[in-house]
């Protein structure tokens, strides 16, 4: 397929909270309950007027889809930065003079003890303006004396006293030791110092990308995938909301509410755990009530659209390949963080424990979505 939907379902329940939660559903402990999958529903009946989905008008404003001036550029220096190959290793002289930068691990002592936030590694440091070369943040005086004239491989101290205002009481005003390991002396370069071999040292051999314009190529292609991929989604979206918004479509109280149940009962799986859920969404500013009416909104709406897109597929007589369906599971069970380890996983999650029904509904989901890319591929799009 070219583009799928992000399942809202899947995102909203794999959001990570800040407190954990439980709650009693009696109610969906009872046996007389049946889970989602277990209910018959025939989209062909469920959906009484299906909309005219062919030529769907769609318009998109090409103004929010283009690349910002510069992009590429600053792009270009963040990786660079991130990758560490704004500066590079003097090889010219191992002892540290007064204008070097000096890579260095250290940690603090106070009492011969270490103590909070004392250590760092890998710190880039500045030693004639006493502050770390990357942020330029200064350090407390006397912190990079110890490094004039320490050799690379090296360890030496310095005596740093902590000013009588410090907002860290334990050490305002006390006499403190630093041990640094000095790891070698650098000098910082600018992006338009970056050479070809250094990006092919850095990135040939993993991603292919051999020379500064090639990288900035890789930059600037990326971000024109990620402009078509949101042009799509727009064009999705509005088709999608088309199509529900013009045709007539009964959902199942009891079908509804065992998936609003369901949506719960993984909620709280997923996230919750010590607590009650009227105290975690008190907490959070809001009450399970008025998150419960969130929950029944984005179901009718989810449901509307497996049941509308379900009804064209089968007018379209869409079958679904296998590639795709490989594709679309390795997606799922990629995008999950680790919450679908197997397959059977992605489907007892989605089948309320039940491997079959999950099976059945990721099917379905995944042929309303080719069924939705197909109106998409019908739409009179204008750009303008």
């Amino acid at each position: 397929m070219k583009k799928k939907i992000i399942l809202v379902l899947l995102a909203s329940m794999l959001a990570s909270q800040t407190t954990a939660c439980s709650v009693n559903l009696t109610k969906s402990a009872e046996s007389t309950q049946l889970r989602s999958g277990q209910y018959e529903i025939d989209a062909n009946k469920q959906v009484k007027k299906l909309a005219k989905y062919k030529k769907i008008p769609v318009t998109i404003d090409n103004s929010k889809y283009q690349m910002p001036e510069g992009y590429v550029e600053q792009q270009f220096e963040t990786v660079i930065k991130n990758q560490g190959l704004d500066k590079v290793e003097v090889k010219d002289h191992d002892v540290v003079r007064d204008n070097d930068i000096v890579k260095v691990d250290y940690t603090g002592y106070l009492n011969n003890k270490k103590f909070q936030g004392g250590e760092a590694t890998d710190v880039l440091i500045d030693v004639a303006k006493n502050s770390d070369a990357t942020s330029g943040t200064g350090y407390i005086e006397g912190f990079t004396n110890g490094l004039k004239g320490a050799k690379v491989g090296s360890t030496v101290s310095s005596k740093v006293t902590f000013p009588a205002n410090y907002s860290q009481k334990t050490l305002a005003g006390k006499e403190t030791t630093f041990k640094f390991k000095v790891k070698g002396i650098y000098n910082i370069i600018n992006k338009d110092q970056v050479t070809d071999e250094m990006i092919k040292e850095k990135f040939g051999s993993t991603y292919g990308v051999n020379s500064v314009a090639e990288l900035k190529k890789t930059i600037s292609d990326q971000l024109e995938s990620n402009i078509k991929q949101s042009k799509y989604q727009e064009k999705m979206n509005t088709v999608k909301d088309y199509v529900v918004k013009n045709s007539d479509i009964k959902i199942p109280k009891d079908y509804l509410n065992a998936r609003v149940r369901e949506y719960q009962e993984a909620f709280k799986k997923e996230n919750c755990k010590g607590t009650t859920l009227e105290k975690f969404f008190k907490k959070n500013n809001t009450s399970l009530k008025d998150v419960k009416k969130q929950w029944v909104k984005f179901e009718k709406e989810q449901i509307s659209f497996e049941l509308a897109f379900t009804k064209i597929a089968n007018k379209e007589k869409i079958k679904v390949k296998s590639d795709e369906r490989s594709r679309y599971i390795q997606n799922l069970m990629s995008g999950s963080n680790g919450l679908f380890k197997k397959e059977n996983d992605l489907y007892k999650y989605f089948g309320a424990g039940n491997v079959k029904e999950g099976k059945k509904y990721i099917n379905m989901l995944l042929r309303a979505q080719v069924a939705a890319d197909k109106v998409v591929s019908y739409a009179e799009v204008t750009e303008k």
